[in-house]
């Protein structure tokens, strides 16, 4: 449903622009409306996680990341019943769902491998490391504070 609804606010985009630089903002922008919410809302759960949190996080740093970890679904290479066939396949003919997944571009093959094309894509933009790092390694995990934070956020979301 929140395919159909989802939409971004003034204070939305206001919020991206105080984090992203222009590439980055190009990025973020170039992704279909509902990315977009998710992105965000994994950012805000991001920041109410830090609340209370006693290690030490690069806040900047993991709010870009929420932002530009889906960036690999960029408009357009996503349809809603390419996503609703992901989904469906993904959970109930896994077998089915990566065999598909072989084929460079199609829906199956961004769902599964969205992590290094949008690393690629943030490269691309000048993205340091760190941001890459992050970006490549979420849904696959790896040693950070950032990290766990941020998977934890965008499987809340």
């Amino acid at each position: 449903m929140s395919a159909f609804t989802a939409k971004i606010t003034p204070a939305d985009g206001q919020f991206v622009r105080s984090l992203l630089d222009a590439d980055e903002q190009a990025l973020f922008f170039g992704m279909d409306t509902t990315d977009q919410r998710h992105a965000l809302d994994v950012a805000y759960t991001c920041l109410n996680m830090l609340q209370g949190e006693n290690r030490e996080v690069n806040r900047q740093l993991l709010l870009k990341a929420a932002l530009l970890h889906d960036v690999g679904k960029k408009a357009g290479d996503l349809k809603l019943q390419d996503r609703i066939s992901v989904v469906l396949l993904r959970r109930f003919v896994p077998a089915l769902f990566y065999r598909l997944a072989e084929k460079p571009g199609s829906p199956f093959h961004i769902s599964l491998h969205h992590p290094e094309i949008g690393m690629n894509l943030c490269r691309r933009a000048g993205c340091p490391q760190d941001l890459l790092a992050l970006v490549v390694r979420h849904q696959s995990g790896g040693p950070g504070v950032e990290l766990e934070i941020l998977m934890q956020a965008d499987q809340l979301n």
